[in-house]
């Protein structure tokens, strides 16, 4: 399995083990506490986290004091200067909204909307993926002082230098921990960023996301990851050090203040690389926004938005990750390419074509035609362990000296099943990316 494949499963590692259930570690004495004091945490609750049964009756207030995303603090925007501010980003929707086939190397465009430093004013986070989920950076898009407009925010990224992907993915889960400074009345969201440096070096580094007055600070306080060659995982501290992994679970704790966190949401709504929310209707996007802020809030539950939403309904009839091997079974024909932006169109009658076969014993064959002869044959077993089936050819007698070997992903599949989306990607003998080419297939019927 292919290291980038294989980073995707370290994220989810990660993200699920060490945050939310803590390996059976970070989050026992906190789950024990709760236990013990659950009538105290329901009164602090009134205080420190009102909800909606809670708010003030005066139909003037624009915000509430305090709400909660899963007892985080928020303070809430509501009323008519909600209302006033929705309409801007639906009436600047092509501002921030990426356009259709909008940027080379990114599938996914993810949109959420956040009052993160708590000033009363949203942003629009848009997280774009590359390389099937596993890249990720955002733009975000602050309403402005005036309310007229809107400012983009600044990123200042700190601490351990691990990899040259200092974004952290934003988009990669809906919730994650967060810890509110009463002092500073800041919100810290503890977010992860997965990476891979080529040369066999792959993992994740934790950071601590604050966003203050247009700024958004992240530092790396930890990572864990594959050095090159390595079989085991190693797990480094916020000095670089690199430690055992009891001692990681106890400075993860303390660094994130682990007896006192809570839980952040974040509303993200996915579309395809094919599609763009700023084509969509104005009351499609208004109830988009709306319920993501609402996520946001505490106000929606992440899982009902994630029903709603979270099925790419966005991408029309395309549908992105846990795809079935059986609904790829059958003989599909090369439509189309595109590389760097430049498509090359295939005619089986003008000889120059391709003809991509799934069998039942999970075997593709690819069989690539120039000027009507047989110029390449690929029979390869897919794997099938994660989201996106994939296959790889190494044969460096039929490869270019350049290119170590293939890889062939199938990103997407048409909701009707008619036609599908595949990644080539090319890779070096050190295992770097040295650039990739979609492919268009279309089912023969």
């Amino acid at each position: 399995m292919k290291k980038k494949y294989l980073s995707l499963i370290l994220a989810c590692i990660l993200t699920t083990s060490l945050f939310v259930s803590g390996c059976g570690r970070l989050s026992d004495a906190a789950i024990e506490e709760d236990d013990d004091d659950e009538d105290e945490d329901d009164d602090e609750d009134d205080d420190h986290h009102r909800r909606d049964d809670d708010k003030d009756d005066d139909e003037d207030d624009d915000k509430d004091d305090i709400s909660t995303a899963g007892y985080t603090y928020v303070e809430i925007i509501e009323g008519d200067e909600l209302k006033e501010q929705l309409k801007l980003l639906v009436r600047n929707k092509s501002v921030w909204g990426l356009p259709a086939e909008h940027e080379e190397g990114v599938y996914r465009v993810s949109y959420a909307v956040a009052d993160m430093d708590h000033n009363g004013r949203l942003e629009v986070i848009v997280s774009k993926s590359h390389d099937y989920a596993d890249n990720c950076d955002a733009v975000i898009y602050e309403v402005n002082s005036k309310k007229n407009g809107f400012d983009i925010a600044d990123w200042n990224v700190e601490g351990l230098d691990i990899t040259k992907d200092t974004t952290p993915d934003m988009a990669f889960t809906d919730e994650f921990p967060s810890w509110f400074d009463e002092k500073n009345k800041t919100t810290h969201y503890y977010l992860n960023n997965n990476y891979d440096n080529g040369n066999n070096e792959f993992g994740g580094v934790f950071c601590d996301v604050v966003y203050l007055n247009g700024v958004m600070n992240v530092y790396n306080y930890a990572a864990a990851g594959y050095e090159s060659g390595a079989d085991e995982m190693t797990y480094w501290n916020e000095a670089g050090r690199a430690v055992d992994f009891d001692e990681f679970n106890d400075f993860m704790r303390e660094y994130a203040h682990g007896d006192e966190w809570g839980k952040a949401a974040f509303g993200f709504y996915a579309q395809s690389y094919i599609n763009s929310i700023a084509d969509m209707e104005d009351a499609d996007v208004k109830h988009i926004l709306e319920s993501s802020y609402a996520v946001f809030t505490g106000n929606m539950d992440s899982s009902d938005f994630e029903a709603e939403f979270g099925d790419d309904t966005s991408a029309g009839d395309v549908v992105s990750g846990d795809i079935n091997y059986e609904d790829l079974m059958g003989t599909w024909l090369l439509s189309s390419s595109e590389t760097n932006g430049e498509e090359t169109v295939y005619d089986e009658k003008k000889g120059n074509y391709a003809i991509l076969t799934f069998d039942e014993d999970c075997v593709a064959h690819l069989d690539e035609y120039f000027d009507g002869k047989l110029s390449l044959s690929i029979e390869e077993e897919v794997d099938v362990s994660g989201a996106y089936p994939y296959f790889e050819y190494d044969d460096e007698d039929a490869l270019p000296d350049s290119i170590a070997n293939e890889q062939y992903i199938v990103i997407s599949l048409g909701d009707d099943k008619d036609y599908l989306t595949v990644y080539l990607m090319f890779y070096d003998e050190d295992g770097y990316i040295l650039g990739y080419t979609t492919l268009y297939f279309n089912r023969d019927k």
